[in-house]
């Protein structure tokens, strides 16, 4: 989905699911960096309330996937996949 991200980033892998894409920019002495997880809790693993049941108990909403920030993982690297298409943030 990201072609030119895995084209022109380093993919460094630390431990089980934790990747790293390092591209090299204009001015390495002005780094960002931009995070998000995409990890995915399995529904038949012992939950406190039901998985799906999206629930508000207590003033805290209950839920698989309730607090999961995907949307914005796939925006970042959206992002970056069309900046690196125009050519932008590449030495």
């Amino acid at each position: 989905m990201f072609p030119n991200v895995y084209k022109k980033a380093e993919l460094k892998i630390f431990g089980d699911g934790c990747q790293v894409y390092k591209i090299k920019g204009v001015d390495e002495t002005r780094n960002i960096m931009i995070m998000s997880h995409h990890d995915v809790v399995s529904a038949n693993e012992k939950w406190e309330q039901e998985p799906f049941g999206g629930e508000i108990i207590n003033g805290k909403l209950w839920g698989r996937g309730t607090v999961d920030t995907k949307t914005s993982f796939y925006a970042e690297l959206k992002a970056m996949d069309e900046l690196l298409k125009k050519g932008l943030c590449l030495k």
